[in-house]
């Protein structure tokens, strides 16, 4: 594996200009209403980037798309089990 050098001195700033232009975080998304914004920016980002691959926003749209995937993936099964056999997580995340 090559390594290379990460200019963390000229990231943090950049990456924290990028998320505070943001109406959300991008992250990790830890509750259904977080879900809800991160989606509504996913529609918007869709909108505009529609299916073009070559878009200077689509980048965006995938890693946005990660993030709402795999907080569906990590919740919805949970949410068709009865309480009693849940781990009960996704029922104090989504109310």
């Amino acid at each position: 594996m090559t390594s290379f050098a990460i200019d963390t001195a000229a990231i943090a700033p950049a990456w924290k200009a990028f998320q505070v232009s943001l109406p959300v975080k991008i992250g990790t998304i830890t509750s259904e209403r977080e879900f809800k914004r991160v989606v509504k920016l996913m529609n918007g980002l869709l909108d505009v980037v529609g299916d073009d691959e070559d878009h200077e926003l689509a980048g965006l749209l995938d890693v946005v798309g990660q993030f709402v995937e795999e907080y569906e993936t990590r919740i919805t099964p949970c949410l068709t089990l009865p309480r009693t056999t849940c781990c009960g997580s996704c029922w104090t995340s989504t109310g």
